[in-house]
């Protein structure tokens, strides 16, 4: 009985694969890139190749990949004592701050309880930062959203109190790729931590990660024009508890409509899918000063979609 129901389970998954991959209208399942050097280094470390072989969405290996990658997400969070996401400025896709810690004196840095504080806290540690990191912020009123590259940094406990300590950090990133060809987009989620060789050192480095190509939606591009309306943004928003509403402090910026909590502050975190097909932009909808008018287009879009809580301990 066992056989037979792992039998039908079994068959059920090989089904399900052959229907995605028979609805592939590409004919290559790798593409060759070649990105800059600087970026593959900042990645991956300094002996990754900037040419690449990647694999073409949707890619069952990558799933696979991306699955084992948020269940380590998931146990770090759970680890964590704070989740602070920041994204960067569209022209820094390369982040050197990417630490095991950071300097703190809690007599001169204060309470770590917003990610304003805590991109405070890493601009006056390292002025540099200001260059890399957007200042925190969510969708403006016009729903602009920032550029597909987010930085999420998970504190935790230290036995030093002259340091914040840092359990893991991801980054996401989604790039457009009009510059040669092959057109589309490449993805990449990785998590950084501690250098098994060197456990001592500051500087986080590449633990894990996958990535991913997307070919444009329309099949038959001759021009990057084409699809200028496609992507993957916003990669996260964060929702401030209801309490502050009373007071107002961005209405310009429409920053205020995120005050929804009703008792921690949480993110809608959002990792591109390497099981769709491409990143053809849905419709927005919903009224224009409405959270959800922000971000509701990206329903449908990925199952790699997170809830979590700006303060996991609690």
């Amino acid at each position: 009985m066992v056989l037979a129901l792992g039998a039908v389970v079994l068959s059920g998954v090989m089904v399900t694969y052959g229907t995605m991959m028979a609805g592939r209208t590409n004919i290559n399942e790798t593409v060759d890139v070649v990105l800059p050097a600087s970026w593959m280094a900042n990645f991956y470390g300094a002996s990754a190749p900037a040419a690449r072989t990647i694999p073409v969405a949707p890619n069952y290996g990558a799933v696979a990949r991306a699955e084992k990658l948020r269940d380590e997400f998931h146990r770090d969070v759970l680890g964590a004592t704070s989740v602070f996401c920041l994204y960067r400025k569209a022209n820094q896709v390369i982040n050197p701050l990417r630490f095991n810690w950071f300097p703190y004196n809690a007599a001169i840095d204060g309470q770590i309880d917003s990610p304003r504080a805590f991109y405070d806290l890493v601009v006056r540690k390292y002025p540099a930062a200001s260059g890399v990191f957007e200042v925190p912020a969510n969708p403006s009123a016009s729903n602009a959203v920032p550029a597909p590259h987010a930085t999420i940094f998970l504190t935790g406990f230290s036995s030093n109190p002259a340091v914040l300590g840092i359990v893991a950090t991801y980054e996401v990133d989604v790039i457009r790729m009009v510059s040669a060809r092959p057109w589309g987009f490449y993805a990449s989620v990785r998590k950084y931590g501690f250098d098994p060789n060197n456990i001592s050192s500051q500087i986080s480095v590449f633990s894990s990660g996958w990535e991913i190509f997307y070919e444009p939606s329309m099949r038959v591009v001759t021009a990057p024009s084409q699809f200028d309306n496609e992507g993957f943004s916003p990669l996260f928003v964060m929702f401030d508890r209801a309490v502050k509403r009373s007071v107002v402090e961005d209405s310009v910026l429409g920053q205020d409509r995120f005050k929804v909590a009703a008792e921690q502050p949480f993110y809608f975190i959002w990792w591109p899918d390497p099981a769709m097909q491409d990143l053809e932009s849905l419709p927005i909808s919903g009224q224009p000063r409405e959270a959800r008018r922000a971000y509701n287009h990206m329903g449908g879009r990925t199952s790699f979609m997170f809830t979590t809580p700006m303060f996991p301990a609690l």
